[in-house]
């Protein structure tokens, strides 16, 4: 998921980079919502609670971080939209690069800090298990 997730940052990037592509930006925005938000609530839903289970915490820790990262990220896919439909260029440039270093900075703490921490802490039967409930999550 992280790779397709960082290739919609990256194009998403360039859509800001030299004016505004407004297409280009719309594709990240349906993307987040078709892909990446089901995404985060995988690990929302699926993957966090069970770190909390084998006593990772939520506040303090990683889990709470992350969960900071999903809902600031919400706010600036809604602040991107919002300038968007009200053609406010600097608005969504603002919001955009707002969301490519956010994200970039998440993905690198779960890749380097959670990701490792949860594969410490979980079986691979319990892996497996998580994996079946998140297939069961669209993209």
């Amino acid at each position: 998921d992280h790779k397709k997730i960082l290739e919609s940052i990256d194009a998403l990037q360039v859509a800001v980079r030299d004016g505004i592509n407004k297409e280009e930006v719309k594709k990240f925005l349906d993307f987040t919502q078709s892909f990446a938000e089901p995404h985060h609530h995988k690990e929302e839903n699926v993957l966090f609670p069970k770190l909390e289970e084998k006593g990772i915490p939520r506040e303090g820790g990683p889990i709470g971080m992350m969960l900071l990262d999903h809902e600031t990220k919400r706010g600036f896919v809604k602040n991107l939209r919002e300038a968007l439909e009200n053609n406010d260029e600097g608005k969504i440039k603002e919001n955009a690069l707002a969301i490519i270093n956010l994200m970039r900075d998440h993905i690198y703490k779960e890749d380097n800090i959670l990701y490792p921490c949860a594969e410490d802490v979980l079986t691979e039967v319990e892996m497996n298990e998580m994996g079946a409930k998140c297939s069961e999550i669209k993209n």
